[in-house]
């Protein structure tokens, strides 16, 4: 996810660490938008990244962020992760030369929440994952009931997740917007994962001190590359 930002640090790392022959040779395939680097492409990440659909969201948005770009809806993940699975992976299995049934998904912020999403409801599109730093504080941290929602009628979840967060990324939440609590939502997402005990989940997690919400994406990339694809 993201490749409007992130695209060239998860290439160059994942060569570089083919070159060490850490891990094995990769296809990257970046998702993003052709409006130019992450700034602008923040519109369209709150639109299909987002889960559920929260009503004033943009309000809010122009309120905390007005030199940002204005979101155009949210709440799209459903169809954003019915894109990937039915359009996005066949086209890219049709053309290269894929390792079918094994697919990863790498999204952080935002796009960690859409990890988050895809892992509890992708129907094993992906088999690996790197979530990193997810907006959990999403719509009154939604993806907690959609956690235990799954868990009511699941007793597996087979794949190899890397989780992380960055200590020094925001954790307080202000009373007039819904941001915040990333360190503390991590370490409440992690001891749900780790209680649950479903079967097949292998799962890493790592908080990364003194890494901020933007620094924390190199660490976050380099290290959970390594782990989904050797589980070091």
């Amino acid at each position: 996810m993201d490749a409007n930002g992130e695209f060239g640090t998860v290439v160059e790392t994942a060569r570089l660490m083919r070159d060490e022959e850490l891990i094995p040779e990769l296809i990257v395939v970046g998702i993003g938008y052709p409006v130019g680097h992450f700034f602008d492409a923040s519109e369209f990440r709150a639109t299909d990244l987002t889960p559920t659909f929260v009503p004033n969201y943009e309000e809010i948005s122009v309120r905390e962020s007005p030199d940002w770009p204005v979101p155009d809806g949210n709440g799209r993940a459903p169809q954003f992760l019915r894109f990937l699975r039915e359009e996005l992976v066949p086209l890219i299995e049709e053309e290269y030369r894929t390792v079918p049934d094994d697919r990863a998904l790498y999204g952080h912020s935002y796009g960690g929440l859409f990890a988050l999403h895809a892992l509890l409801q992708g129907e094993r599109a992906f088999q690996r994952f790197i979530i990193g730093s997810p907006s959990l504080w999403w719509d009154d941290r939604v993806s907690f009931e959609h956690e235990a929602a799954y868990a009511a009628v699941n007793d597996s979840l087979p794949a190899r997740v890397f989780l992380s967060v960055g200590s020094l990324e925001p954790d307080e939440i202000p009373d007039d917007v819904p941001w915040g609590g990333m360190v503390t939502d991590y370490h409440r997402l992690v001891a749900v994962l780790e209680q649950r005990h479903y079967a097949g989940l292998e799962l890493m997690t790592r908080l990364f001190e003194d890494e901020y919400h933007t620094s924390v994406v190199p660490a976050t990339i380099s290290r959970g590359i390594r782990y989904i694809y050797t589980g070091q």
